[in-house]
């Protein structure tokens, strides 16, 4: 899997925070849903030929998932039940710790490198690349 460049994960850090006090806002809610938004995009992204890839994201917090999610075999059905799992494990997170979106698949540093024609440019890349733009957008504004 693509890793993101650990100095712009930093400076996006420092971002969302500086906004989360500008605003006045709780910092964990908005990490949360940042992350959950962020999820729901790579998900929604991500080619689907079968539907294994997309429907074999994670989202956890605090250690990187090891897992593939079982696969029911229903094409395009992914994006729904990793979205709701997603929403399930965002409910129970408690402090302010690292949430980790994941996929374990064989293949998906393929499809992130854009080997699919639906998703040329990855999926992850672009969407962080959305929600750096929110958030420096809202932080100029705050």
């Amino acid at each position: 899997m693509a890793q993101v460049n650990q100095a712009a994960a930093q400076q996006f850090s420092l971002d969302i925070t500086n906004f989360a006090v500008a605003v006045q806002i709780d910092i964990e809610l908005l990490l949360k849903a940042i992350a959950f938004q962020i999820f729901v995009d790579i998900v929604n992204a991500t080619p689907v030929d079968t539907g294994r890839a997309r429907a074999s994201w994670t989202i956890s917090a605090g250690s990187q998932s090891r897992d593939t999610p079982r696969f029911s075999g229903n094409k395009g059905t992914g994006a729904g039940e990793a979205a709701m799992e997603a929403n399930n494990q965002l409910t129970h997170m408690l402090g302010l710790q690292v949430i980790y979106i994941d996929n374990n698949l064989p293949y998906i540093g393929r499809l992130e490198e854009g080997s699919s024609t639906q998703a040329p440019r990855g999926m992850v890349r672009p969407a962080l690349s959305r929600a750096n733009s929110v958030v420096n957008s809202f932080v100029s504004q705050a």
